[in-house]
């Protein structure tokens, strides 16, 4: 080949490479050659260039991953404040629910038990119009035990625990979710639990009951368009490393392509104003934060079957039930809260087995403490204004030690951050609300029994 022939062939390799640089692909290079002329020197310029220019392509390819990953967390962060929000609203709904729903409660068990003292003695007529009275309240005592289980279950969905990991009954938090989802599913799908009795694990509640409320919203929303009827089916079983929640639906299914994707930020296939595409991320994320993961698949019957697997976690030490006792004496009370009708209901209740002194909130409370303190057991509202429940512990524990110790708190659900911290550094007896009143019987009982 003649030097004009191989010159025209070499500037011909470097229009090619220029060419793919065009493209935007700067990974070719221009060969040199053993002339060191100038095209040689063109040559090396440009693959110079080409490494600068591959360098700042590769830079910014990252910056714009760095970038994603940076607006999906911060979506993701959104979204974790709003549920965050929506839990203290449900808490704070729950709290005020608890006060009257306890009223009722243990003013129908009162009124219950005393109807039955009077059906012992009464003769036939008046013990049928007893029992006609007797039905009526039971079936208050059953509505209101419904409204204790939804409360219940706001306050399990609600409950912040914090970093601090807790100890959690999944298929309790599955009956939970799918009940405060119920307004997605209601006449649109059948749900159906199929729990197996699985070992708790440890992990973030409230993260895990977003997991299975988004999962039975996702799937109310499948089969929302399909006729006939249809079912999702929730399910939980335990394998040797990890409990395994799956919830199915009969709606069109997932599509191969789609397995992978659905799990992606803003992937979604719901129209702007129904989805975020952001559902199925934040299961696959608190899925990993406890050892596992999330996966798609067709189902058994042609619809999506998503599997979430969750680590047990390092287990917490149980709390041993306390010693069962014999009966003991009466016991007397001091019940401090600053709702009066509750106060009143609960004197009722229970001034039959033991002795009661009520106590209109915390300042009330502070100043019978001042001049009597023979009190088996002390049982206080947590929040109340002004003087709140925290307050009369310290109070206690700086004074009456012995009582502090005996001290009961009564929560419809921490709302406050010292409530928070309260309960995480003493760790308190406590009572739930709506009151049960055999547990409260229980711990009169167990507050005179011998040591």
């Amino acid at each position: 080949m003649s030097g004009g022939e191989d010159d025209e062939a070499r500037f011909d390799a470097i229009l090619e490479v220029l060419m793919s640089y065009a493209r935007q692909d700067f990974r070719p290079r221009i060969a040199i050659s053993e002339h060191r002329d100038v095209i040689d020197a063109i040559a090396t310029g440009i693959n110079l260039l080409a490494e600068e220019l591959d360098g700042e392509v590769a830079s910014r390819k990252e910056l714009e991953s760095a970038y994603a990953r940076l607006q999906a967390t911060q979506a993701q962060l959104m979204v974790a404040e709003k549920f965050a929000a929506v839990g203290q609203l449900a808490n704070g709904v729950a709290h005020e629910l608890n006060n009257p729903a306890s009223w009722v409660l243990l003013g129908v068990d009162s009124a219950r038990r005393r109807l039955a003292q009077l059906q012992a003695g009464a003769d036939a007529k008046l013990a049928g119009e007893l029992a006609a009275i007797e039905r009526s309240l039971a079936d208050v005592h059953a509505g209101m035990e419904r409204m204790r289980t939804v409360i219940g279950d706001l306050r399990t969905l609600s409950r912040v625990d914090g970093d601090k990991p807790v100890e959690v009954d999944l298929d309790e938090l599955v009956r939970a979710s799918c009940q405060l989802a119920r307004p997605a599913y209601l006449g649109v799908a059948r749900i159906v639990l199929d729990l197996g009795g699985v070992p708790p694990i440890v992990g973030d509640r409230a993260r895990l009951g977003q997991v299975v409320t988004n999962l039975v919203v996702n799937a109310a929303y499948a089969v929302a368009e399909r006729k006939g009827e249809q079912e999702i089916v929730v399910s939980t079983r335990a394998t040797p490393e990890h409990v395994v929640l799956a919830v199915e639906d009969t709606g069109p299914g997932i599509s191969d392509e789609l397995r992978e994707r659905v799990f992606e930020p803003y992937f979604t296939t719901k129209p702007a104003e129904v989805g975020t595409g952001l559902g199925l991320a934040l299961v696959r994320e608190i899925a990993e934060r406890h050892g596992g993961g999330a996966r798609a698949m067709r189902g058994s019957r042609g619809g999506a079957r998503i599997e979430v697997a969750l680590a047990y976690g390092r287990p917490l030490r149980p709390t041993p039930p306390p010693p069962s006792e014999p009966p003991g004496n009466r016991a007397r009370l001091l019940v401090i809260d600053d709702e009066p009708m509750l106060l009143r209901s609960l004197a009722q209740t229970i001034s039959d087995d033991h002795d009661v002194v009520t106590a209109l909130g915390g300042q009330a409370a502070l100043d019978i403490l001042a001049e009597d303190r023979a009190f088996d057991l002390v049982i206080c509202d947590l929040q109340m204004p002004s003087v709140d429940g925290v307050a009369v512990y310290e109070s206690l524990a700086a004074t009456a030690p012995r009582l502090a110790e005996r001290l009961v708190v009564m929560s419809g659900g921490v709302v406050t951050p010292r409530a928070t911290e309260f309960m995480a550094r003493v760790k308190p007896r406590v009572i739930g609300k709506p009151i049960d009143l055999d547990e409260l019987l229980e711990l009169a009982r167990q507050a005179v029994a011998p040591r």
